[in-house]
């Protein structure tokens, strides 16, 4: 049976935004929606802030082409936290190059806005930062925004090495989560 590595809590609030999303799902904007640009953010040192890291044992193309779904096929919903049901671009063209926008629709009804900040893919390695924010979810409620960045590097022809930070801007006045 092939590996699948599991999402920690929160994990779902940053979700790898595939090269190519696609819209299975109905999703629209929610209600009172404003299309601004996301939040400053902040210095490192002010975003509560975790690293999770796997070695695969398959080539990094295997891998890379794993990674490569919509978000929807991706995150499931589990007992405690939504799944993605689906996405709504903000702009044109696909998510996943800088500046694209999208808004992930959850199966609670629930939704979250995210921008692609950096990308980069070479043969042998890629990185991918992203920032999600306006959650509508009461799961939130204690989160700001959220700030994601998935490294993937090809460590020799069999293995690969996948390393995802992601790091949370709480709202003032809200305890670590």
């Amino acid at each position: 049976m092939a590996y699948r590595p599991t999402l920690p809590p929160f994990a779902f609030l940053f979700v790898l935004a595939s090269a190519c999303v696609v819209n299975a799902s109905p999703c629209a904007p929610p209600p009172g929606f404003r299309n601004s640009p996301h939040p400053a953010i902040a210095a490192p040192d002010q975003l509560v802030s975790h690293t999770e890291v796997i070695v695969i044992p398959r080539p990094f193309s295997v891998v890379s082409d794993a990674m490569n779904k919509p978000l929807e096929k991706t995150i499931n919903k589990s007992e405690s936290l939504p799944g993605v049901s689906g996405d709504y671009m903000l702009t044109q063209g696909e998510f996943g190059s800088p500046g694209s926008r999208h808004i992930v629709c959850l199966t609670d009804g629930t939704s979250t806005e995210e921008e692609a900040l950096e990308r980069e893919d070479t043969p042998t390695s890629s990185h991918f930062r992203y920032i999600v924010w306006n959650y509508t979810t009461p799961k939130a409620k204690p989160i700001e925004y959220g700030v994601g960045e998935f490294r993937t590097d090809q460590l020799d022809l069999g293995h690969t090495r996948v390393t995802w930070t992601y790091s949370f801007k709480l709202k003032i006045g809200r305890a670590h989560v």
